[in-house]
């Protein structure tokens, strides 16, 4: 897709303004930095040298398969950056500063209803591929969906195409 120059310093305007507006929600602090002495860090290396070979390889074929996963669709940079976003808003949410799916969704560019289908797409079929019914904590529980279907049905608000006023 290419964009005229004035439409990626809008995406970039917009991309500052969410960053901002979650590092302000969040404090100044960034939970995902760490502040390490080297004293530290040499004792971090040392603990990973320590591990047994086994260890080391179950670790190290986890994270290519991780990397596999990012890449699945193809060596396309923000397609691997919005799966990265994706893992990381489910498994460590404050990395990204607790952003919501609407402000992660901005960052690239899309609405909140393409982040969506994006999680259940992808999130959904990693979890039915491992036999799971799992779900994050900002998907609906399966008793709301049924209770929100069953209220939405009758509703005739749109059913000649026009919004009620």
């Amino acid at each position: 897709m290419n964009r005229s120059p004035s439409q990626l310093r809008a995406q970039h305007r917009l991309t500052e303004r969410t960053l901002q507006a979650a590092v302000e929600r969040q404090g100044a602090v960034f939970p995902g930095q760490e502040q390490r002495t080297p004293a530290e860090e040499a004792e971090a290396m040392d603990e990973l040298l320590e591990a047994s070979s086994e260890e080391f390889i179950i670790k190290a074929e986890g994270v290519s398969l991780f990397i596999g996963w990012l890449f699945s669709r193809g060596p396309r940079p923000t397609e691997v950056m919005k799966r990265l976003y994706l893992y990381a808003r489910a498994a460590r949410p404050e990395l990204l500063l607790n952003m919501s799916g609407a402000e992660v969704a901005a960052l690239f560019g899309q609405g909140r209803a393409a982040e969506s289908h994006r999680e259940r797409l992808v999130l959904g079929e990693t979890l039915s591929a491992v036999g799971s019914k799992a779900s994050f904590g900002w998907q609906k529980s399966p008793a709301s969906c049924a209770r929100y279907a069953a209220i939405a049905k009758g509703n005739r608000n749109r059913s000649k195409g026009k919004k009620a006023a």
